[in-house]
């Protein structure tokens, strides 16, 4: 590695980014739903199982995803391609003004969490429950009644 800066780069995107996102999947349940599609465009756009020329006109997307170039930067460190350092210093820039927003927001949100996922498992133990409760007992009792009336019937008969 030519320069640790793509490496610590990565680490602190690998730390404020997913941190981020659990902490808005919590506050808006509905953004897990969405996670799934926004990997798969992201990792479309980012050339790095193909080369970023064969983009042409559209290479400017390139420059709009953080997650390319920290690891371009990581992949070019890794290679020993030239070192750019303003790029890196504005990524860098850029990861510690996401570490503070992240921590901010969670410093936000901290009284918060547990209300909110408290809620959010009381919601699913009441569906799950509901399930549960519709499915087996409604096939249950049906068959525990029918059970009682053919032992009361056996005995009237036999």
């Amino acid at each position: 590695i030519n320069s640790p800066l793509p490496l610590i780069n990565f680490f602190i995107f690998m730390f404020w980014f997913p941190f981020l996102i659990c902490l808005l999947g919590v506050r808006y349940r509905d953004l897990y739903q969405l996670i799934p599609i926004i990997l798969q465009l992201t990792f479309l756009l980012s050339p790095i199982l193909y080369l970023k020329e064969n983009l042409g006109k559209l290479i400017w997307i390139i420059n709009l995803n953080p997650l390319y170039l920290i690891i371009g930067q990581l992949r070019d460190s890794i290679i020993g391609v030239e070192i750019n350092y303003f790029n890196y210093l504005y990524t860098f820039l850029f990861n510690i003004l996401g570490l503070i927003i992240s921590l901010l927001y969670f410093r936000k949100l901290k009284d918060l969490i547990p209300f909110l996922l408290w809620e959010e498992f009381k919601e699913k133990i009441y569906l799950n429950f509901r399930y549960y409760f519709f499915n087996i007992f409604s096939s249950l009792i049906p068959r525990v009644f029918c059970g009682y009336v053919w032992a009361k019937f056996s005995k009237m008969i036999f």
